[in-house]
Order: C-alpha cells, then structure tokens, then sequence
C-alpha cells in the first residue's frame, strides 16, 4: 500500500475541484 500515491490523487483532486 502505497501512502505517497494516495496523497498525491488527493491533492490533485481537491486542486481540480
């Protein structure tokens, strides 16, 4: 389980939100 992946998709969707 990679955590760093998670994060990064995150962010990039609350940035394109």
């Amino acid at each position: 389980m990679i955590l760093y992946q998670i994060l990064s998709v995150s962010v990039n969707y609350f940035c394109e939100a």
